[in-house]
């Protein structure tokens, strides 16, 4: 079992936003729930601190960002007008879009915001994890959509699904 270390963080300027105190506890408990990727071969450990982080290898450590949509797109220009999250699999970094988060911004996916910001753990921590998008062209209406087609955009036939499916897996 491969072990990931993680550390949620919040950017400062969201800090004033309450709604933003429940993104660490969300990705925690993601990350920590038996129906997602530690069914399929991984452990995650919270790192409380960036202190705590020089202790482990670099390898090892996903930063996982909540960021206003301002501060991302300056990173990463050519995400702007989908708006959507980014994971930076070379630094192992995702920078979670604030506005889609919170719901601000619509999505496809037939997921409730719960289950959406689920989705969004799951998809971004995925690439990570070396995950690549699929395709949803082959749906169908009985089965959950694969947590690694980008539900933001739709699922075709599929059933809404936030957790990773065995065909996520591969």
């Amino acid at each position: 079992m491969k072990v990931w270390f993680y550390l949620p963080l919040v950017h400062s300027s969201l800090l004033d936003n309450p709604r933003c105190y429940e993104f660490a506890t969300k990705v925690r408990n993601v990350l920590k729930d038996k129906r997602g990727w530690s069914n399929h071969g991984y452990a995650f450990v919270e790192l409380r601190s960036k202190d705590d982080a020089r202790l482990v290898s670099n390898n090892d450590i996903m930063l996982l960002k909540l960021v206003p949509p301002s501060i991302m797109y300056d990173a990463y220009p050519q995400f702007k007008d989908e708006q959507l999250s980014v994971a930076n699999v070379a630094a192992h970094t995702v920078d979670f879009n604030s506005d889609r988060w919170f719901g601000d911004i619509g999505n496809k996916s037939g997921l409730p915001l719960f289950d959406y910001q689920t989705y969004l753990v799951n998809h971004e921590v995925g690439h990570i994890l070396g995950k690549g998008h699929l395709n949803p062209s082959n749906s169908l209406p009985s089965v959950p959509t694969p947590v690694m087609i980008q539900q933001t955009k739709g699922i075709g036939d599929f059933m809404p699904n936030p957790w990773p499916t065995d065909l996520d897996s591969k």
